[in-house]
Order: C-alpha cells, then structure tokens, then sequence
C-alpha cells in the first residue's frame, strides 16, 4: 500500500483547491476546483442509485436469518456493488470511503460481525451530504454558525505532507476520509468569509459575486438564459408558485430534520419517530419533486403532496 494513499491537496488563500489522488502506486491528477464550487456540487450530488443498493442491504439482513451463508453471499456481493457505484459518482469518493473503513475497522477477517460494520460504514457519504445541506440551510438564513460546537473537530483529525518547490518547504493536505475532507472545505468556507444565497428561480445555492442582495443565480437554463437572465421576464404569479413550493420544501425540511433530532436524542418524546435513512429518503423523494417542478415536468399540486407527506 502506498504511504500517502487519498487526497493530496494544495488550497490557496483565495479557496482555489489543486492536487492529485494517490491510489496504491499510481499519482492520478484532480480536475482544478474551488472550495465554494466543490461545496455545492457535493451538496446537489444525487444518491438515489446508491441509496438503492443501500436499501437492498437493509432489507436482506431484514429477511435473512442470522448468520446465514445466503445472507453473508448476498451482502457481499451487495456491499461489492455498492463500492463500485459510489466510485462512479467521483472516482475519489469510493477511494476515501475504503481508505475510511480500512482505518477504523482494519483488514478484512472475511466474517459477518466485520461485513455488517463494512455496509454500516457506507451510509457516512449521506451522512455528511447531510450535515452540508444542513450548514448550508442555516448559513443562507443567517443563522449565526458555532464552527467548533457544529464542527465538533474532536472527532477530524487532518493531517499534511510537507515538500519542497522553489526551494521553499511547502504543505498539502493529505485527506483519508469523506469527513475530513468536506468538513475542511466547510471551515475554509467560513474562514473565508462566503456568503450563500438560494436561488430564488432553479433552488440552488450558489455565492454571490458582491454584497447586493442577489435573488438568482448564473446557472444556465435549458432554454439557454441564466437563472438572472430569466426570472423578471417570468409573470409574477408564476414566481410566486416556484417561492411556494421553495418556501414549503426548506419549511417541511426543517421540521423533518428537528423530528429525527427528537428522535435521536429523545426517542421516547416522539410520537411518530424518524430514523436518519427515513429522513433521508424523505429529503431525496422532496428534492427531486422540488426539481422537477422548477423544470415544469411537474404540477405544483403534485409537488406540494409529495414535499408534505409526514
């Protein structure tokens, strides 16, 4: 194995994230980003796909006996295809999540008691998407952000490779996890001083290029004009419909997360509990309802009915 195997990353002063990912013995080059850019497409990233075969693991320990060697055949071959799914989405993504599961359960021993911690391990990518949406909800609110209650950096330990170039010595960051690396990104964001708006048209975060007020955003539509481009020329009816839909899904989110937070800290408090891959679900059905309507594949009504199902 070699010595510095994951993400190797040089981040500079103005969020600007270069590097490469190093694999057993091959040093493979990252696409150039920022840390802003990295930030928002991991948090609009779709798992559905993954979530699947996430869900066909759950139920087969569900359906299958204890230690059944149907059970143990089929979990392997499912936590096999789970790696590999997770890899196509980002290539650096299955190699952190392996790296991750190497460093806190060890070598393979090949039983069940070290399968079942293996497939628990895959859910941490939704995990920590999670835990984005949920800084990123409160940080375009203005809410005041605690980094190191909400960060609890106790638990994110980073480490950094030092080298030489231009006979200076010089750092990079050496990531092995999924955690510390959008955890980094995230306390470089708040460092930085960014500020996050929701788009009031698409429903998309994004940064603002000055401190104005700035209700929509650059992405480009499918009929070619940008988000800013389009949303005066739309009647205002209309922008009231798409505010409606926004306002209920962030709305429905809110409450939904605050009721898995009951039921994670007070169980016994909750009438109808909330399990995180229920929370999650939910928030996967209502974000691709939410989109599909600002795409006008949907009605409102439909929208709405699944946004607010409890």
């Amino acid at each position: 194995m070699a010595k510095h195997e994951g993400l190797l990353l040089k981040i500079d002063s103005k969020g600007n994230i270069s590097g490469y990912m190093q694999e057993n013995n091959n040093k493979i080059p990252i696409e150039n980003t920022t840390i802003k850019n990295e930030l928002i497409s991991f948090s609009e990233e779709d798992f559905e796909e993954y979530s699947e075969l996430q869900n066909e693991i759950r139920k087969v320990y569900r359906t299958y006996p204890d230690e059944s060697e149907e059970r143990f055949a089929l979990i392997k071959k499912l936590t096999a295809k789970a790696e590999k799914a997770l890899a196509e989405y980002r290539t650096f993504y299955g190699l952190l999540n392996r790296l991750m599961i190497e460093d806190f359960l060890g070598e393979n021993d090949g039983t069940e008691h070290y399968l079942r911690e293996y497939a628990s391990y895959l859910d941490q990518i939704k995990t920590v998407q999670f835990f984005v949406l949920h800084f990123f909800s409160d940080l375009s609110n203005q809410i005041e952000i605690d980094v190191n209650e909400d960060f609890n950096y106790n638990s994110v330990q980073i480490s950094t490779v030092f080298y030489f170039e231009d006979n200076k010595s010089r750092q990079m960051y050496h990531i092995r996890n999924l955690t510390e690396y959008y955890f980094l990104l995230l306390h470089l964001f708040v460092e930085n001083g960014y500020r996050l708006c929701r788009c009031q048209l698409c429903g998309r975060y994004f940064v603002p290029k000055t401190k104005k007020k700035t209700l929509y955003c650059d992405r480009v539509l499918n009929n070619g004009k940008t988000c800013k481009e389009f949303a005066p020329k739309l009647k205002h009816r209309i922008l009231a419909n798409r505010n409606e839909v926004l306002k209920t899904f962030d709305t429905q989110r809110g409450k939904m997360y605050k009721r898995y937070e009951r039921t994670l800290n007070t169980p016994d408090t909750v009438e109808k509990p909330l399990s995180f891959e229920e929370y999650y679900d939910w928030l996967e059905k209502s974000r691709t309802a939410r989109d599909n309507y600002l795409e006008d594949k949907i009605p409102k009504e439909e929208a709405l009915n699944i946004i607010c199902i409890e």
